[in-house]
């Protein structure tokens, strides 16, 4: 089971963790149990992928769940660009989850001034057994969104999304990589009910209280019912 604590992160602010044994494997299909959580200040490596967004301004955009490759062209090519290989895209991408599929990857797509649709975010979750808890958590593991797109709340939609949509509530892990500069994303994560994870460098997971809270300020638990796994 789990045991909760609150803690003070690098930010100054209090936050509920939990406690537990064990680690995650990679495997998308993998037994998974949900480590213990550390404060944020042992950590020294946090994602580059989506932003909190400072600012009133709002992206317009939808979401979609049946990705196609042509929908995520120019977000492959964007990723490549900045480094990432064309073998980890097609991973990332063409390994589908089983049990999600097609709500497994999460698309978000602005319209363009011709009518047609752009997509500027996307997200793939999955679902994995956890041993601790005896039953299978949400487990998320690739968030993007284009430049061109950042601090305009698109990170967030993705994320309310992958863990909000489903039949039930389920705590939710989050791989992490990328640029400790990037505060944004870390207080975007933080602000969702993330709490890091304690002896790893690129994991979060948000508790199923913290799932609920999210629900909740939404506006009714209706939401998670939505399209059920």
């Amino acid at each position: 089971g789990f045991e909760a604590r609150v803690s003070r992160s690098r930010h100054g602010d209090e936050h509920r963790q939990m406690t537990t044994a064990g680690q995650p494997r990679p495997a998308m299909e993998a037994s998974s149990p949900l480590p213990a959580i550390a404060s944020s200040s042992s950590i020294a490596s946090i994602a580059d992928t989506a932003r909190a967004d400072p600012s009133p301004r709002r992206a317009r955009v939808s979401l979609r769940f049946d990705a196609t490759a042509a929908d995520l062209g120019e977000l492959r090519g964007e990723c490549v660009q900045r480094g990432q290989s064309r073998e980890f895209l097609r991973e990332t991408f063409d390994v589908r989850c089983k049990q999600l599929y097609p709500r497994d990857i999460i698309l978000a797509q602005a319209p363009t001034r011709k009518g047609g649709v752009r997509t500027v975010g996307a997200l793939r979750r999955s679902l994995r057994w956890c041993k601790e808890e005896a039953r299978r958590i949400v487990h998320i593991d690739f968030v993007y969104v284009l430049r061109s797109h950042r601090g305009q709340g698109v990170g967030r939609k993705l994320l309310e999304c992958a863990m909000l949509h489903g039949s039930k509530i389920k705590p939710v892990a989050l791989v992490v990589a990328g640029s400790e500069a990037n505060v944004s994303a870390v207080g975007l994560y933080e602000s969702l009910g993330f709490c890091w994870v304690e002896g790893q460098r690129a994991h979060m997971v948000a508790p199923e209280a913290a799932v609920v809270r999210l629900a909740v300020s939404r506006g009714s638990l209706t939401y998670v019912a939505l399209n059920a796994e």
